[in-house]
């Protein structure tokens, strides 16, 4: 008898040790924007190399554009606090194409985050983190080696207007993923 509850013991010892729904306590941590890839490899910087990462790629036409998205990256990160709340997670980077006072094209970025309102929730379970919003889930990604990943469907992203070297305009409509690694 006695084997028989130790045997119990042992499985549900292994079987909560194993379970599929893990939710691990990130609070205090932060997550930052390391990379922010597009569907298609471009070259928007002019140095004669493409890339899908806006990171690396990102257009040195407008230094006041730069200072926008950079900033949009560093207000984009993912502040876990306690109890399972993560701040901010939404709203959006829009890029654009503008005509400045004197009729000139000049690359635009606005940036938009959705700053707690309400708080996010968070769940992890094996290598998926799933971010909720009053019970509903809002979005969902993949956890793995201190890193989320979130892909945004072209549905969920505006489309992203970018300024060539020739003055032409680049309308992008398609997906964006986003890479988040530990600070």
């Amino acid at each position: 008898m006695n084997r028989l509850i130790a045997s119990t013991i042992l499985c549900f010892l292994l079987l909560s040790c194993n379970s599929d729904d893990t939710n691990s306590s990130l609070a205090g941590q932060t997550y930052v924007i390391s990379s922010y890839l597009l569907d298609t490899a471009m070259d928007f910087n002019g140095d004669g190399a493409s890339s899908n990462d806006l990171l690396i790629e990102t257009p040195l036409l407008s230094p006041l554009w730069l200072d926008v998205f950079n900033s949009c990256l560093d207000i984009g990160s993912l502040r876990f606090e306690d109890e399972g709340i993560a701040c901010p997670f939404g709203g959006g980077l829009f890029i654009d194409v503008e005509e400045d006072d004197n009729g000139q094209r000049i690359q635009t970025a606005i940036c938009a985050v959705v700053n707690c309102v309400g708080f996010t929730e968070y769940s992890i379970t094996n290598d998926r983190i799933v971010f909720s919003f009053d019970d509903e889930t809002f979005k969902e990604g993949e956890f793995l080696n201190n890193t989320m990943t979130f892909t945004f469907s072209s549905n969920e992203v505006n489309s992203l207007k970018f300024l060539q070297h020739d003055g032409t305009v680049l309308a992008y409509n398609g997906s964006v993923t986003i890479v988040y690694t530990l600070e």
